[in-house]
């Protein structure tokens, strides 16, 4: 009986202590939800203002850029325009003083020519070829104030190996041409100026460093035409080097009366009066004992 009045005394003790606690955590709960829902909300509405001011700072550069952008057109335009028709009009102001023996001796297309070829030209110049380099010369200059605002060190480092790639890659071509050696030979190296047709340079020197740009170049697909033609047997060699080289890897169609051009290549097809007659690679053609093998080996057919 006694344990009976202990255990439900213990019970009503565990009753009243769960009544008087429950308002308070009640209380303290719904004070944290509230606390951690204000704290919430001003972080979202910070978060908001953040990505919104973001945005707009992007918004407003892209709109000074096509501010920019569109100035920029403009006034190449009114330049462009504005000097082509001054150009024109000076033009015609000097063909109205020209004497009359002077259309006498010069073609009426030479004269006209003038007027549409050439100034088509100096449109092209002023309109294209002029802006593209002021916008080309405006973004390097902004790519470079940008590298070096960010981090001077690797801006340094990186201008440092491009400038070592170029070198490089340069020498790495003249190499795999064999133009390296003539090339040191010349009176300035690497850095002598060649003429525009490099008529200070011999046939197959010329054909050397052709070899070496069309390497610097890495085009996946070559056409060669008669590229050892009008050297002598030693430059040949080389230049048959160069070409391998250079071939390896890419699709290449070679066109040559020098066999020994298209010796090594997969497939070799001869023509003879606009038609293939012979077609497969140079042992199967040798083989054959046909119009190529007369050709290579200088041997008639049967003999």
């Amino acid at each position: 009986m006694t344990t009976d009045v202990t255990n439900v005394h213990n019970a009503c003790q565990m009753i009243l202590r769960i009544a008087v606690r429950a308002p308070l955590m009640l209380v303290c709960s719904m004070a944290m939800c509230f606390f951690i829902s204000v704290k919430l909300s001003t972080i979202f509405l910070a978060a908001i203002v953040i990505l919104a001011a973001a945005l707009a700072s992007v918004a407003l550069i892209y709109g000074a850029g096509i501010l920019c952008a569109y100035a920029y057109n403009r006034i190449m335009v009114n330049v462009s325009q504005g000097t082509m028709r001054s150009l024109r009009t000076e033009l015609f102001q000097r063909m109205e003083r020209l004497p009359i023996r002077y259309f006498d001796t010069h073609a009426h297309g030479d004269i006209m020519s003038v007027y549409t070829n050439d100034a088509d030209t100096l449109r092209q110049l002023m309109g294209q070829s002029i802006p593209q380099v002021i916008h080309s010369g405006v973004t390097i200059a902004a790519s470079f104030v940008s590298m070096f605002l960010l981090n001077i060190p690797l801006t340094v480092i990186t201008l440092a190996v491009i400038g070592a790639m170029v070198l490089a890659t340069s020498k790495i071509a003249a190499k795999l041409a064999n133009a390296d050696g003539f090339i040191r030979r010349l009176p300035d190296g690497y850095r002598t100026a060649l003429t525009g047709d490099g008529a200070n340079l011999s046939q197959g020197q010329r054909q050397l460093p052709a070899i070496a740009r069309a390497a610097v170049a890495g085009p996946p697909v070559l056409i060669l035409d008669e590229a050892a033609s009008s050297i002598d047997t030693r430059t040949e060699a080389l230049v048959q080097q160069g070409m391998d080289a250079l071939m390896a890897g890419r699709t290449t169609f070679v066109i040559a009366h020098r066999l020994s051009t298209v010796k090594n290549a997969d497939c070799i097809m001869v023509l003879e009066q606009g038609r293939i007659i012979e077609r497969g690679a140079h042992d199967e053609l040798i083989a054959q004992k046909g119009r190529y093998y007369q050709l290579y080996t200088g041997h008639a057919v049967g003999a």
